[in-house]
Order: C-alpha cells, then sequence, then structure tokens
C-alpha cells in the first residue's frame, strides 16, 4: 500500500470538486490537520458529530471528509464547557484531520445538485443549472428539471417523500397544482433566487429547508415549494462522493456516517 500524503490527497479532489467553486462565505478545504500527515482511513459524513469520531476511531480513520464545515464563524476561543468548541478539541487530541465540501460540492457537476435531481427519478425532458457561478456557468447551486408530462403537486410530494426516504415534506400551498418546470435546490433555498425562478417560469421548487417567509413570498407568486429536511436533501450526494474519493485513493479504506434521521422526530 502507498502512502497518500493528505495535502496531495486534497490536491486530487481539488481536481473533481474544485474548492473555488464554493460560495465567497464558505469555508471549504482543510480546516484541521496536517497537510504532511499520512492518511490511514477516511470517513465520510454530512455533519460532524461525536457519533462520526467514533466511528473514525473504530475504522482507524484519521481523517473527515464533511460536507458542513465544522469550523465556520471566527472562533475565539476553544473551551471544553462548549459542546462545538469540546468537538473540536476532540478532534485535535486525536489527531483526526477535517476535509469541508460544501457549496463547491453542491454546484460542481455531478454534486450534490445532480444528486438530488438524480434521486428524485423523475421523467425529464431537459436539465439545467440554475444559479450559475460567475464565469462558469456550466456549474451552479440548482438545477431546472422539465418534466415529460406534468404532475399534481399532491404527486410529486408523495414521490419526493418516498424517493427521498423523507418522513416529512412540508409544502407552501393549499392548491393542488400541475407542475413541469421544477427547480431543486439541496440544503438552503436562498431568497436571492426568487426572481430567476419568475424569469425561468418555475412551477415548483424541491429543497431541504426553507424560511417561513420565503414560503409565502413564493405562494404568492404561484410556486409551490417543498421542504423535505435539510440532511434528506444532501444526503444522496453521499454514495457518489464516496465512489469518487474512492477512486482517488482504491487503497484507503472508507466509512461512511449517514446521520441520524432529525425529521422523524419531527414530522
Amino acid at each position: 500500500m502507498t502512502d497518500i500524503r493528505l495535502g496531495d490527497y486534497l490536491n486530487q479532489i481539488d481536481q473533481i470538486i474544485p474548492l473555488n467553486f464554493a460560495e465567497s462565505w464558505d469555508k471549504v478545504g482543510l480546516l484541521i490537520g496536517d497537510p504532511d500527515s499520512i492518511v490511514t482511513a477516511i470517513v465520510l459524513t454530512l455533519d460532524i458529530t461525536e457519533k462520526t469520531i467514533e466511528l473514525a476511531e473504530a475504522n482507524q480513520a484519521n481523517l473527515i471528509i464533511a460536507h458542513h464545515p465544522i469550523i465556520f464563524s471566527p472562533i475565539g476561543s476553544l473551551r471544553e464547557d462548549n459542546a462545538e468548541q469540546s468537538l473540536i478539541r476532540t478532534l485535535i487530541h486525536k489527531d483526526i484531520a477535517v476535509i469541508a465540501l460544501h457549496t463547491n460540492l453542491d454546484a460542481v457537476s455531478g454534486g450534490t445538485a445532480d444528486s438530488l435531481a438524480d434521486a428524485l427519478e423523475l421523467s425529464e425532458i431537459s436539465r439545467f443549472v440554475f444559479a450559475p457561478l460567475v464565469n462558469r456557468p456550466e456549474y451552479g447551486h440548482g438545477r431546472v428539471l422539465e418534466l415529460t408530462d406534468p404532475l399534481q403537486l399532491i404527486d410529486l410530494k408523495k414521490l419526493t417523500a418516498q424517493r427521498l426516504q423523507s418522513s416529512g415534506v412540508r409544502i407552501n400551498t393549499d392548491r393542488d397544482l400541475a407542475v413541469q418546470r421544477i427547480a431543486v435546490f439541496p440544503g438552503s433555498f436562498d431568497e436571492s433566487w426568487i426572481t430567476q425562478l419568475n424569469e425561468f417560469e418555475i412551477d415548483a421548487i424541491i429543497t431541504g429547508e426553507l424560511k417561513h417567509h420565503v414560503g409565502l413570498m413564493l405562494a404568492a407568486r404561484n410556486i409551490a415549494a417543498l421542504d423535505t429536511g435539510h440532511d434528506v436533501s444532501e444526503r444522496v450526494v453521499l454514495p457518489r462522493l464516496l465512489h469518487q474519493l474512492h477512486a482517488l485513493a482504491p487503497d484507503l479504506a472508507f466509512a461512511v456516517d449517514f446521520g441520524f434521521d432529525y425529521n422523524k422526530m419531527t414530522f
């Protein structure tokens, strides 16, 4: 087995999931760890929790690749009596490195947005990028699906819940509309995209998280919104990401922490 240096592996990842595709406010790349360390095994996850660290230890993994950055806002201290800071202290103490692939993974071709669209298994005439990146219009944070035949909103809701294995899908309207052009957004829907929805004549959006007032804004514009749960809208990328990252380092062992389904506590 050939030793794989962490910094070299990150450079390989950057070739297929470019870090510069991330939003300017995002925190991606190597957040914790030594680029000169040798990777022993890897855990993939959406969110780093105590369970993720336990899984890493059980698999002798010294690298966690997470979708959501564990360090996001500036940290003024690293205290054991603060839950989030304690988690970071534990990772450092156990010498477990952390790489985050967040909005860059959402935007890249074959990333989270495409994985969400694929998981819905809808019959499409076409698919194109919504909210493209500046100077890279082939990549963006959402996908627009033009369906072969229109679907009733209630049927789309049932299909979405079933195919994403969501225990509850909320909608922003009490009318059963016919929808044919759907935009999908993994994670959270950005309010700034509403104007573009009208420009693209979108009938409905499918996303993981939606603020109440944004749902009302969409309803006022006759755009249905299906809120599936943040986790289920993004978890669909993990199997594809596992395949991509394993291809870069076939000698390394991987484990996946799919996380807990917090929707079950709500719906």
